[in-house]
């Protein structure tokens, strides 16, 4: 990656090159935090604190606050990842964790759009929505079936604690995708009702550039 940034002249080359650079650095973070994290197991503390967790509401609202606070979903399933790689961190629990996380990675979006026009802020909200209604779906499915769900998540990821968090991300978005998509519609009518205003028309000024 830093190779092609460096040496070729070519912008699209240039891209790729940025894009491995930056895969480059994700996956290195994140197994200097594997290395890390490796101690934790040793501090009673931290697995007093993660054992704790047992309570599924509780477990949301901590995957919740972790987003919002480092405004990135993948860093916080990331470390949930490797908490899980080292046994500190139930499967059952990781769902509700990672429910959490898709409602805190709105903090990002809704900041954004503060200072945005009315569009901005219905995107922001459409994002928020979206989340909220797909959590609060995934979160009755996982109360009425957790057991069939994490054995499934199992079964696919070869009993591997790291794949099964991976696994399980990713299906939950699958799933409400999904679910959600057929009422798009809906959902921006829902948008419209939070973040009142009339439709920006061209009369007003606002038109494509290009």
């Amino acid at each position: 990656g830093i190779i092609l940034v460096m040496i070729s002249k070519k912008v699209k080359v240039q891209r790729v090159g940025e894009v491995l650079l930056g895969f480059g650095i994700l996956f290195m973070g994140l197994n200097t935090m594997s290395s890390s994290m490796a101690v934790l197991r040793e501090s009673p503390q931290v697995v007093e604190i993660m054992g704790s967790l047992n309570g599924h509401f509780a477990a949301l609202i901590v995957g919740l606050v972790v987003t919002a606070v480092l405004q990135s979903s993948s860093a916080t399933v990331g470390i949930v990842l490797l908490l899980a790689n080292q046994g500190l961190l139930d499967m059952r629990i990781c769902f509700f964790i990672i429910l959490g996380c898709n409602i805190g990675a709105c903090v990002s979006a809704l900041l954004a759009g503060l200072n945005g026009k009315r569009d901005a802020k219905r995107a922001a909200m459409i994002h928020l929505l979206f989340n909220i209604l797909g959590t609060i779906i995934m979160y009755l499915a996982l109360t009425v079936a957790l057991e069939p769900i994490t054995h499934f998540i199992e079964f696919v990821s070869g009993s591997n604690p790291g794949r099964e968090v991976a696994n399980a991300h990713t299906l939950i978005k699958i799933v409400e995708l999904l679910i959600l998509a057929p009422f798009i519609k809906q959902i921006v009518k829902m948008t419209g009702w939070v973040v009142r205003g009339k439709e920006e028309t061209e009369e007003e000024g606002f038109h494509l550039q290009y």
